[in-house]
């Protein structure tokens, strides 16, 4: 199975993501992370992504063919990381047929009614364990 992470800026929450991953990920599952800049890239390599990208362009070709997308709410806002984030790569991430995994990070201010307002450190632990669900149940290719 194909894990995608996405992450901007200085991707500390990206590389968070793939460090909790990787631990117990299997050779079976490709552990991706996509950043919208060189920095969030880099990060989430380091942190043991099996392979990383950077872009628009980048991200739209590897979440075509992900099992998992995982990444903040604040992804799917464009023109809010500084212009990181494109229509064109928020209709992608949307479109794509993989499960997609939310942390509804509150950065921008934006509120999802019906959802509470939790440590960011509790919002990774049940991305991971929701991450880890899907895996789980997915068939073995």
């Amino acid at each position: 199975m194909r894990v995608c992470v996405i992450d901007g800026q200085g991707g500390g929450l990206g590389s968070r993501l793939i460090r909790g991953l990787r631990m117990d990920l299997g050779p079976e599952h490709e552990l991706i992370g996509l950043g919208t800049n060189r920095t969030a890239a880099e990060a989430m390599g380091e942190a043991g992504a099996g392979r990383t990208g950077i872009g628009p362009d980048v991200i739209k070709e590897a979440v075509q063919t992900a099992d998992v997308i995982l990444t903040s709410l604040n992804m799917l806002l464009p023109d809010l990381h500084q212009g990181e984030v494109t229509s064109t790569m928020v209709q992608t991430i949307l479109e794509a047929k993989g499960a997609k995994i939310l942390l509804p990070v509150n950065r921008f201010r934006v509120e999802v009614a019906g959802t509470e307002s939790r440590k960011l450190e509790e919002l990774i632990t049940n991305s991971l364990t929701r991450v880890r669900s899907l895996l789980s149940v997915a068939p073995q290719i």
